[in-house]
């Protein structure tokens, strides 16, 4: 008991402090047996809490017991984490009874041909109008959707940091503001121009490019980036959960349809344009299998099977990133893709076969992630 204490109790050394307490935990072992202990687990929370608070993210990549197994549990915590934030801004919102929240998201567009032009605030007025209707209830009647003008490619999601995500959100609600709600639905002073830079040579620069020189060329995935401001606690149901009680629902895919028309009028609401509402921590993965599931397609055409063949496709680490060799068994022709990390690829194992088989004469075998040269799936901190 004395133990887990030691670890729960922060100490004035402020964040530092905090990655020292993490470091301890994750050095009794594998993260699947350590948190079945409950207070462990508490703590293990607490200590992440107060590194993101703190904007101290990047310390834990230097957590000497970091592994790749106790980075993918931190990045699925982490991604969930960062996609909400509790509203403490008595000058703003002096109803101390009643909460405020806001609760990241973004429009996920697929089978886009032409690079789209920033939205006019008119535009986005509308989007979000139609959004809020999408999620208004009886309570939940001070909902507010706000939609970021600009539009962001892959390479721009993965800059999509814990870090920019709260920037963002401060840019939409700054901590001090006597302009009342309508003043948070403004966040001019953050675009994905003005986010860090990328690591020199990074391959997420060109590993999600369309193809070139090819005319009519589908580009790979978009996104528009939001937040919903609402009254409602995440216990009481976030945007993640209210989202995925939707797909089935005709109304909801209605006004998908409507929204697409409106951002795309050129395919005038078809289905040449799939558009998807997902949380932030979905957003990037998504996104990379998607892209995944285009480069495929046009490997395809290039290597013309013949009949119902096999595609292998076999995950690989190179500098840092997760990678995947696509062949058709006994064939010659290859095609490497970027997978980025294991928390991508968690859901391009699971989408992307669904995704081929269901509309391509070809089986899928996946080999298994490779036990060696594991790399850490924290993302960008």
């Amino acid at each position: 008991m004395d133990e887990v204490e030691n670890i729960r109790f922060s100490d004035p050394d402020g964040p530092v402090s905090a990655v020292k307490r993490l470091g301890h935990i994750l050095e009794k072992g594998h993260p699947d047996q350590v948190l079945e202990n409950e207070e462990i687990d508490q703590a293990l929370t607490e200590c992440l809490i107060e590194v993101f608070k703190e904007d101290a993210l990047s310390l834990l990549g230097e957590v000497p017991a970091m592994t790749p197994d106790w980075s993918l549990y931190i990045r699925r915590f982490l991604e969930a984490y960062s996609e909400e934030a509790e509203i403490e801004n008595p000058l703003v919102l002096p109803d101390k009874e009643n909460g405020s929240y806001l609760y990241g998201f973004g429009l996920l567009a697929d089978g886009v041909m032409n690079s789209p032009d920033l939205l006019s605030g008119e535009a986005c007025r509308q989007i979000e109008e139609q959004i809020e209707a999408l999620f208004a209830s009886p309570d939940d009647r001070g909902l507010k959707v706000h939609i970021h003008p600009e539009w962001a490619d892959v390479s721009d999601l993965y800059r999509f940091s814990f870090a920019e995500r709260r920037i963002f959100l401060e840019s939409m609600f700054p901590p001090v503001s006597a302009e009342g709600l309508t003043g948070f639905l403004k966040a001019d002073a953050w675009g994905f121009s003005g986010a860090s830079d990328f690591p020199a040579g990074s391959p997420v620069l060109t590993g999600f490019q369309g193809n070139a020189g090819e005319e009519d060329c589908t580009l790979p995935p978009l996104a528009l980036v939001g937040a919903i401001f609402s009254r409602c606690p995440p216990e009481a149901g976030n945007v993640r959960e209210r989202i995925e009680r939707f797909p089935d629902d005709r109304v909801f895919q209605s006004r998908l349809m409507d929204i697409s028309g409106m951002l795309f009028p050129e395919t005038k609401g078809s289905n040449d344009v799939s558009l998807s509402i997902v949380p932030w921590s979905y957003l990037l993965p998504m996104a990379v299998s998607l892209a995944s599931v285009q480069k495929i397609v046009t490997f395809l055409e290039r290597a013309r099977p013949k009949g119902r063949e096999t595609l292998e496709l076999v995950p690989f680490w190179e500098k840092g990133f997760l990678w995947l060799h696509l062949s058709l068994k006994g064939g010659t022709q290859t095609e490497e893709l970027l997978l980025i990390d294991e928390y991508v690829w968690e859901f391009v194992s699971e989408l992307v076969p669904t995704l081929l088989e269901s509309h391509l004469p070809i089986r899928t075998k996946w080999y298994p992630l490779p036990s060696e040269n594991r790399e850490l799936s924290l993302g960008l901190l």
